[in-house]
């Protein structure tokens, strides 16, 4: 079995990371029949880096069952950052929320 260690992000306080690599994730709610989706956006700040995403789904084969989407961030050098994610209505140009995570990598 594969594990990793490190910390889920929150929007409620600053984020603590450590620059040896330290792995961090993000998730949300997805459930394609909503019409929403999330989008990531980065800081340019260095701090970190983004890995990727999971998507889980329920095992059930079942139409509008949410799943959740995970975000993966490796910390890279000291410093304070913030990563930004966007919910959209599918085809729309503004978001409908917004949700800052701030980061401090020592």
């Amino acid at each position: 079995m594969i594990r990793e260690k490190g910390i889920y992000l929150t929007g409620h306080f600053v984020n603590h990371m450590k620059v040896d690599g330290e792995l961090a994730w993000f998730s949300r709610e997805n459930n394609p029949l909503s019409g929403y989706l999330w989008r990531y956006i980065e800081d340019n700040s260095g701090t970190y880096r983004f890995i990727g995403t999971l998507e889980l789904f329920p095992a059930a084969n079942t139409e509008g069952i949410p799943g959740l989407t995970l975000w993966k961030f490796q910390a890279m050098k000291k410093g304070k950052g913030a990563i930004t994610f966007q919910r959209y209505r599918r085809g729309a140009e503004d978001p409908e929320e917004t949700i800052t995570l701030h980061l401090e990598v020592s």
